[in-house]
């Protein structure tokens, strides 16, 4: 099936050939391995000529879903403690827009067993890439801001965003608003979200020796510098350095990036599949189902 799809409308001025972007792709080719290179630069090329999927595109939503109830995990009682949630002033650190509520579950903390496998193969990566980036091995933890989302919270989360986007755009339609808001949260109607299968996590890394965020843009925020490979002419080489870092790091440990989302990687749901299997493959299937609780 052809896939086609139009930039959401935060990112329509993205240049349609990010150069830039090309060039640390080949620049760090030999570090990702053949795999993980021909898949980043899949995503990149889908993403700079306009036809990157949304997380709820068709195409993704065909995948089936046959559920093999693997148990969930929080990651705050898990073996590796270079990976744990965020809490406290590092929740204030991570976060550059201010909220009145926590807007997280009450099991934001926890993620399927196997995404918790793959954050650990990640944190082996990250110390495999350190030095090519100017790091220690063991310098670079995994703070997680999300993982499991109740339904609930995902349609207050999709509602509030529509609001926002029709209130700053009152020339649209709020079916086309409804589309918009499909780029930034996945909707709840007539689709199965995937952080409330436990198979998605929103992410950043921390430098455990200078007690500070890598600096990636604004995290888990809408707008111009939200995407992975962005063009924002606010973000900096910095940037797109640690971007680059974490997108090694997790693509090598079998985690999918979300490219309208540089934070936002899943294992072994939908969007991942869809980036990682061949069309024809058959009995293909996601093994992770909705969460009730």
């Amino acid at each position: 099936m052809k896939r086609y799809l139009l930039l959401p409308l935060a990112v329509c001025s993205i240049k349609t050939f990010c150069s830039e972007w090309n060039t640390l792709i080949e620049r760090y080719k030999d570090l990702m391995g053949e795999q993980t290179y021909v898949l980043i630069n899949k995503q990149y090329q889908a993403f700079s000529t306009g036809i990157s999927p949304k997380i709820s595109h068709l195409d993704i939503k065909a995948i089936p879903i046959v559920e093999e109830d693997e148990p969930l995990v929080n990651i705050n009682g898990g073996k590796e403690k270079r990976i744990c949630s965020l809490e406290g002033d590092l929740l204030v650190q991570a976060h550059t827009y201010p909220h009145d509520v926590d807007p997280r579950s009450k099991r934001y903390a926890y993620v399927r067993a196997g995404v918790y496998q793959a954050l650990s193969r990640m944190i082996k990566e990250l110390d495999r890439l350190a030095p090519s980036f100017g790091y220690q091995a063991g310098d670079l933890h995994i703070m997680l801001f999300e993982g499991t989302r109740d339904l609930a919270t995902q349609k207050e989360l999709f509602d509030t965003k529509c609001s926002h986007i029709m209130r700053e755009n009152p020339q649209l339609s709020y079916e086309q608003a409804y589309e918009e808001t499909c780029c930034w949260v996945s909707p709840y109607i007539n689709n199965t979200p995937v952080h409330s299968t436990g198979a998605a996590v929103d992410i950043a890394l921390y430098d455990a020796y200078t007690k500070q965020f890598c600096s990636m843009g604004r995290f888990n925020t809408s707008g111009l510098g939200a995407p992975l490979f962005s063009e924002d002419p606010h973000l900096t080489a910095e940037q797109k350095k640690h971007r680059m870092l974490f997108l090694i790091a997790a693509t090598r440990a079998g985690l999918v990036n979300y490219s309208y989302e540089y934070w936002h990687y899943s294992y072994n749901d939908r969007y991942s599949l869809y980036w990682n299997s061949d069309s024809a493959q058959e009995n293909l299937h996601s093994p992770y189902g909705g969460i009730s609780y």
